[in-house]
């Protein structure tokens, strides 16, 4: 989140550079929520076993919302939109590990609810948008704009 802005301040970004930042942070979060899989897998409860599913449904989820939002910017459309973007992923998943594990569990089990919420939610964003953009041309053509 830092290290790009870094980057483009300091005159030294580029189209490589853009592409390595978006890769590595996918993989710190793939590893994140890994970890937090792996530590309530250990716990050997069933508790620990669900939210384990929901840890690596968070991860599908927050692999989602910037898979979505990379292809919708490739299509041409801006998608910034969503409840669960990364900023927000990594603050809660943070925060709440410093925590009780069961606040580290409710946020898990949040994070997986809202991140693929997220995804959707910038896929509907993509198909009102283009809806939107085809009206509008026909409109246009209609008028003899």
């Amino acid at each position: 989140m830092i290290d790009g802005k870094v980057a483009r301040r300091g005159g030294l970004s580029s189209h490589f550079g853009a592409l390595f930042d978006s890769s590595l942070d996918r993989y710190a979060e793939f590893f994140m929520f890994f970890g937090v899989g792996i530590f309530f897998l250990r716990q050997d409860t069933p508790l620990g076993m669900w939210t384990t599913i929901f840890a690596f449904l968070a991860l599908g989820g927050s692999m989602m919302v910037s898979y979505v939002r990379a292809r919708a910017e490739g299509l041409g459309y801006e998608c910034k939109v969503g409840v669960m973007q990364r900023a927000e992923r990594i603050v809660l998943i943070g925060v709440s590990s410093l925590l009780h594990e069961y606040v580290l569990m409710v946020v898990v089990w949040l994070i997986a609810i809202l991140a693929n919420f997220t995804a959707f939610q910038r896929m509907y964003h993509v198909w009102h948008s283009e809806k939107s953009a085809v009206s509008n041309e026909e409109i246009d053509k209609e008028l003899g704009i």
